[in-house]
């Protein structure tokens, strides 16, 4: 027999159990009303502020969100937990919606698909109750079956700029220090002290070599995670593998705004809505690779950040201004809700962001500046809509080291180490350090700052934390792309 369960973006809470079903909301994703036949899955999705923009001269889609859907399967008799692969026939995956897409994306591995508006549909509002058929690999037998969403959003092909002339250990051009530099190609950069190649403008701070052609530069199109990883996407994570693997990946902890508890498979979070801290870089590697996401590249960070073409201004943050207001008060009533506010006024073309350890100390809720009558800038939103890429918890990059630079881009596939000979829960995609949960550098780097950070540590072009440590700390957590 079949047991179904599905998962909202923060708490799984509605499911479908011997004809019985029950459903809850959870802020604005919900996926509900899951079935299951022979090979094929069936449910509901939902969700709220959904976007497509159209270029009024090129007809084309310029930027838009989306929801990353991936099933999860328990055997019943020996209690594993595994990936579900797709059926490899793009027709296999429908929806009932003729203005929502069931869209497989150009990496064809078939480990889950991208709900979103159609290239056709131009608008914004939300999506309600779309039904949606995902035909599995092969039949769906004797297993509890899990159906996850993660919110995206969809990072445009096109050229961009690195560094702005002014932040610390900046990216610039090789010739001039203060000169931002353009990435337009997806090909070999050249990296030197000369003109028209990479360089930064500090020593230790420099890329060690040509960067690569498969390095992920952010010049063709992706998808990035809108907000980062909360604490009740990772509880879930932590249920939903193996006991021996949620061991290793587990922190315990009460502090600094980290709400998670309890024993597996029964691990939650008080306050679902935050994003998650205390990770480690092979905690956060070992999510991304179980969701079949991947870590971003310090290239990919100030794309997602600065946009397509925009000239940079000196020590802007990941709104486009250099104006910033500290989020350290939260309205009374609201602390670690659904619904976490913080009443600060924000200063004229500037954006807030949680930082500085001043009020509050550790992550609030993912989107907490988000409210009506707000600018895209307010909210302290990138060009493309990501949320909280300066401040609230670092976001964990790939850096352009001796070991950076051999990072293809690897996309998770599903599953996480579970042998003695490999150790249990971690990533296994060739990852830079993918493994390792202490020390600094080695592939890793730190972007946007944090609640325990200054100001100029939240600014696009920042790369203080090039050789990063990859320790469990209240300011560590993240985002992944695909």
């Amino acid at each position: 027999m079949n047991s179904i369960f599905n998962y909202i973006k923060f708490i799984s809470l509605a499911f479908a159990f011997l004809g019985m079903s029950y459903s809850a909301i959870s802020n604005n994703l919900v996926i509900d009303s899951v079935q299951v036949s022979n090979d094929t899955i069936f449910f509901n999705i939902s969700w709220e502020n959904s976007w497509r923009t159209i270029n009024p001269i090129t007809h084309q889609a310029c930027n838009y969100d989306a929801v990353w859907v991936f099933v999860k399967q328990k055997d019943c008799a020996s209690g594993e937990w595994t990936h579900l692969d797709l059926d490899s026939s793009v027709l296999s995956h429908s929806t009932n919606n003729s203005n929502v897409e069931v869209y497989v994306d150009k990496n064809k591995d078939f480990k889950g698909v991208f709900v979103q508006r159609d290239s056709i549909s131009d608008g914004t509002g939300d999506i309600v109750n779309v039904k949606i058929a995902l035909k599995m690999k092969t039949p769906v037998i004797n297993t509890t079956v899990k159906v996850f969403g993660i919110e995206m959003v969809r990072i445009n092909d096109g050229a961009y700029y690195l560094g702005d002339g002014s932040a610390t250990s900046r990216f610039c051009d090789g010739g001039d220090v203060n000169s931002p530099f353009l990435i337009n190609t997806n090909l070999i950069i050249p990296v030197g002290l000369v003109a028209g190649q990479l360089s930064a403008s500090s020593v230790a701070t420099r890329p060690v070599g040509n960067i690569p052609r498969a390095y992920p530069k952010g010049f063709f199109a992706f998808y990035c995670m809108k907000y980062e990883i909360t604490q009740g996407q990772y509880a879930d994570f932590l249920n939903n593998i193996n006991p021996d693997q949620a061991n290793v990946r587990y922190y315990i902890g009460a502090i600094n705004n980290y709400t998670i508890s309890g024993s597996w498979p029964n691990i939650a979070a008080s306050s679902p809505h935050r994003a998650v801290n205390f990770l480690s870089w092979a905690d956060f590697c070992a999510y991304l690779d179980w969701a079949c996401l991947r870590p971003m590249s310090e290239l990919e960070y100030e794309k997602i950040c600065r946009g397509d073409s925009i000239m940079p201004t000196a020590n802007e943050y990941a709104w486009g201004t250099n104006i910033i207001t500290d989020a350290n008060t939260v309205e009374a009533g609201t602390l670690g809700n659904d619904n976490e506010n913080v009443t600060n006024f924000i200063a004229l073309g500037g954006g807030i962001a949680n930082y500085n350890n001043n009020g509050i100390i550790g992550p609030l809720r993912a989107g907490f500046p988000a409210k009506t009558a707000t600018s895209r800038i307010e909210r302290g939103e990138t060009y493309y809509g990501v949320s909280e890429m300066s401040g609230n918890v670092i976001e964990y990059c790939v850096n352009t080291d001796l070991t950076g630079i051999t990072y293809n881009g690897a996309l998770g596939d599903g599953s996480l180490t579970y042998l003695p000979s490999t150790g249990y829960g971690f990533a296994n995609q060739g990852w830079p350090s993918e493994t390792i949960d202490v020390g600094a550098g080695n592939g890793v780097s730190g972007k946007g700052g944090s609640t325990a950070q200054g100001a100029q540590y939240l600014e696009i072009a920042n790369r203080i934390y090039f050789s990063f440590d990859r320790t469990r700390l209240l300011y560590k957590g993240g985002r992944g792309v695909r």
